[in-house]
This record gives structure tokens, C-alpha cells and sequence, in this order.
């Protein structure tokens, strides 16, 4: 369960990709919503498994995860510049639904 369908990237040159050839400018998307939901990259892909993405120390399964089966953000040197943004925004909203409830 991707937050977004994929990310796309133009070639900058000539380029083979599992013996394909694909010529510079070609707009090259990766389907996220696709990837994670192969078995062969993700264990038990169909489920809806949270914790899978927990690490074993924090109560996670243990599964082995591809470590491309997932970016939201996008990767490297232009991935998203709003994933520090979104990731604080994300701990704003946990703690003021904490602050709702008596613990």
C-alpha cells in the first residue's frame, strides 16, 4: 500500500535496462504501487502488515524487506524536498492525538 503510485525520472542518455535499450529523454517510471506488492520483494505483499516496517527491536516480524520495495520520497539527489517536512508534520499530528487521550 504505496503513498504514491511511482516516481518518474528522464533519461539524461542512452541507456539498457535488463537488455532494453532506451534512448535518452524517455520518461522511465517506477511503479511503487506495483513493487510493493511483489511477493519476491515484500513477504505476504497482499496483507495489510504495518509492522512489517518496523525493525525485529522495535516489534517488527524480522521479514526481510528489498530496501527498494518502498520510496515514497523518492531517493537520492532528487528525492522529495518535502520529506523532512512531511515527517514533522506527521509527529505534530501523533502528538496532538496523543494530547487527546488520557494515558
Amino acid at each position: 500500500y504505496s503513498t504514491v503510485i511511482g516516481n518518474g525520472r528522464t533519461l539524461q542518455e542512452d541507456t539498457v535496462i535488463c537488455g532494453y535499450r532506451i534512448p535518452k529523454g524517455v520518461q522511465c517510471v517506477f511503479p511503487n504501487l506495483v513493487l510493493g506488492t511483489m511477493e519476491e520483494y515484500v513477504s505476504d505483499a497482499q496483507r495489510f502488515k504495518p509492522e512489517r516496517w518496523l525493525k525485529p527491536a522495535q516489534g517488527g516480524s524480522g521479514d526481510q524487506l528489498h530496501p527498494f520495495a518502498s520510496l515514497p520520497y523518492g531517493y537520492g539527489a532528487r528525492m522529495c524536498l518535502g520529506r523532512r517536512f512531511a515527517d514533522l508534520e506527521m509527529q505534530i499530528l501523533l502528538a496532538k492525538l496523543l494530547r487527546s487521550f488520557k494515558l
